[in-house]
């Protein structure tokens, strides 16, 4: 399991330079605001840095802010799994620069579609059921509940990665 602990960003969507949010990993993090107030920005930020796409399918040219047209988009997460920290950072103006770090050592690719791959191997998820996880709304959840149970339960062994177990049931 991962926990995140610092999320950094600048020029996304419409903030400026220089936000951050530090999770406290002993409590659940909700964002809440008013309407337009920029809350469900976070977790497509957050998406778009550890997968380099968002659940909402918003175009690359859509995510800078449109104030700022010749300041950079940049991202941090710093996120911890197990006793291992890893920093990832995105910028992006011209060129997408990628990099990824463990325990301080860079472990990038040298292209940055290997350097996602190996983002999703660290974390353990899909991209799928990241954001399934990361981006909760109550209609999420409710078509969760709805859900037929087969549908249900493909969606807790892809979740909790026990694809081996049904393979060995079978």
């Amino acid at each position: 399991m991962i926990i995140i602990n610092l999320l950094k960003w600048s020029n996304w969507f419409s903030y400026g330079i220089n936000n951050y949010i530090k999770f406290d990993s002993n409590y659940l993090t909700q964002i809440k605001g008013l309407n337009g107030s920029g809350k469900s920005s976070i977790p497509l930020i957050i998406e778009e840095t550890l997968y380099g796409k968002n659940s909402k399918s918003i175009k690359k040219q859509d995510l800078l802010n449109r104030l700022y047209p010749k300041e950079k988009l940049f991202s941090e997460i710093q996120f911890t799994k197990y006793n291992d920290k890893y920093l990832v950072q995105l910028s992006r103006k011209a060129i997408l620069t990628l990099k990824l770090l463990k325990n301080g050592k860079d472990i990038s690719s040298h292209t940055t579609t290997n350097t996602y791959n190996t983002i999703e191997k660290v974390i353990g998820l899909d991209f799928k059921t990241f954001t399934q996880l990361i981006y909760q709304s109550s209609t999420s959840s409710l078509q969760f509940l709805q859900s037929t149970d087969t549908q249900r339960k493909l969606f807790l062994i892809n979740l909790f990665n026990l694809e081996k177990y049904t393979k060995l049931h079978d």
